[in-house]
């Protein structure tokens, strides 16, 4: 939980809970790649966030893309891709990522994953 206060005139106020356990859902996806991936939804779903995280039990080859998870309560309200940067064995990353209006999660690296690699992505969309 965040907690924060305003100040006026050197006077601070009342805290207040900028999110707490009853603003969001957190619900854990499945998947064959051995990682957690976790999806939090915020109110009606129009913002959702992504955390995945663990170590990957297959090698990823550079420029294939592979689906991670797929479900329902993942899909976007369009079709939602980036570059973004994910840890793998000390180093930064990059992949190509891909949520779409069919819940897939979609992932293609522009490294080599190699199988035992730890893996960390946190993503907001809508």
């Amino acid at each position: 939980v965040a907690f924060l206060r305003s100040k006026v005139n050197g006077t601070g106020g009342d805290w207040k809970t900028l999110l707490s356990n009853s603003d969001y859902e957190a619900q854990t996806i499945t998947n064959s790649y051995g990682l957690t991936i976790i999806l939090y939804t915020f109110g009606n779903d129009s913002i959702k966030a992504l955390k995945m995280k663990g170590y990957i039990n297959k090698a990823l080859t550079v420029g294939t893309e592979y689906t991670l998870a797929t479900n329902a309560i993942l899909k976007s309200r369009v079709n939602w891709y980036h570059n973004v940067l994910f840890g793998g064995k000390s180093k930064n990353s990059i992949c190509y990522l891909n949520i779409d209006t069919s819940g897939n999660f979609k992932i293609t690296p522009q490294a080599a994953v190699a199988s035992g690699d730890a893996m960390s992505i946190m993503e907001y969309y809508v």
